[in-house]
């Protein structure tokens, strides 16, 4: 692995989100821009999936993007709609 990827890989970030969500550094890093609306509208374009966060800014899933990067599943997204397991939570 090299340090590029082992950035990547790294969980930094500001808690749970910067482990399901790519950092805005992360960001910045794929979209090559460093205004929110200039990386939502490169996402657009590249044919990304996205969601925004109640600032506006483009929020995007670490599962996808390695899964778009390295191809190894669809990069399509899952059929909705989605529920909470609940079970999963009880001890």
């Amino acid at each position: 692995m090299t340090q590029g990827e082992s950035r990547w890989i790294s969980c930094a970030g500001d808690g749970i989100t910067g482990r399901l969500f790519l950092t805005r550094a992360e960001l910045k890093d794929l979209t090559g821009r460093e205004q929110p609306a200039a990386q939502k509208r490169w996402l657009q374009a590249n044919g990304w999936v996205f969601e925004e966060d109640a600032a506006g800014r483009p929020k995007v899933a670490r599962a996808y993007f390695f899964n778009r990067m390295t191809r190894t599943e669809s990069t399509a997204p899952a059929e909705g709609p989605w529920e909470v397991n609940m079970e999963a939570f009880k001890g």
